[in-house]
């Protein structure tokens, strides 16, 4: 049988006997009948949209055998880090680091920006889309205040790391890797980098942030940019009608309209 993560049966996976040629389809239950060779039959499941998978069946009778159930995983859209939440994908904000200098020395950091992806789960459930499985870390960020020519503004820095553990979950294909946290996070906001705010962008260039909320505090709206502000102040003094301008010419009308006399 053939289910996807929350035990709903997939219909339509194609089974495919890597060693035979037979192949077959899973019905609206979720359920098929393979045919093959007596032996060890390696058995692919494959159903666009979802993870692809794989299961030893060992036939050394020629008989009939069942196989165990297989539960495939949706995949997101797009290539990144994500957050799962009742196995939905929510895409983590990602960013670029760059050398910034600060007030404590050279730095490879992210400009910070109003809006990130934010959960109130203290170990949120990570997944990764095509994504390296290896040289992967967890990073608290800080703010520090860039200097220099460009400066004035704050970046985020990473300020320490947290153990992480990088599980592929569709063998051998890896597109789908689990990030496994060792420890509950505190509240705030992290980055998942393979090495950018660190300097190196061998691996991959990008950070992935997401912010942790403190479960008894409400999250803070997005701050309105003054440019914004005094946009909408002009739009409603223009919308807005002076004393003067506004006459009323009932009795023009009614003039106009009357009958010659």
């Amino acid at each position: 049988m053939v289910t996807d993560v929350q035990g709903t049966p997939l219909p339509g996976v194609a089974v495919i006997a890597d060693a035979a040629d037979a192949q077959t389809i899973t019905n609206a239950l979720g359920r098929y009948d393979l045919t093959a060779p007596r032996g060890i039959a390696g058995i692919r499941l494959v159903k666009d949209g979802y993870t692809s998978g794989y299961l030893a069946l060992e036939n050394g009778t020629g008989l009939s055998v069942t196989a165990q159930t297989v539960a495939l995983w949706p995949l997101p859209r797009g290539a990144g880090a994500y957050l799962v939440e009742n196995y939905h994908f929510r895409a983590m904000t990602p960013g670029e680091p760059k050398p910034f200098a600060t007030e404590t020395g050279p730095v490879y950091a992210m400009r910070v920006v109003a809006t990130i992806t934010t959960t109130d789960q203290p170990k949120p459930l990570v997944i990764c889309h095509k994504m390296p499985a290896y040289d992967l870390r967890l990073a608290r960020l800080r703010h520090v205040k860039a200097t220099g020519p460009e400066g004035g503004f704050d970046v985020w820095a990473a300020e320490s790391n947290s153990p992480v553990e990088a599980l592929p979950i569709d063998e051998p294909e890896r597109v789908l890797v689990e990030i496994r946290l060792a420890d509950n996070l505190i509240p705030g906001t992290y980055a998942l980098h393979w090495g950018a705010l660190d300097g190196r962008t061998s691996i991959e260039s990008r950070a992935f942030l997401f912010t942790v909320q403190d479960p008894d505090r409400p999250a803070e709206p997005a701050p309105v940019s003054e440019a914004k502000t005094e946009k909408r102040n002009t739009t409603q003094e223009k919308s807005a009608v002076s004393p003067a301008e506004n006459v009323d010419t009932t009795a023009a009308d009614a003039e106009a309209e009357a009958p010659p006399r």
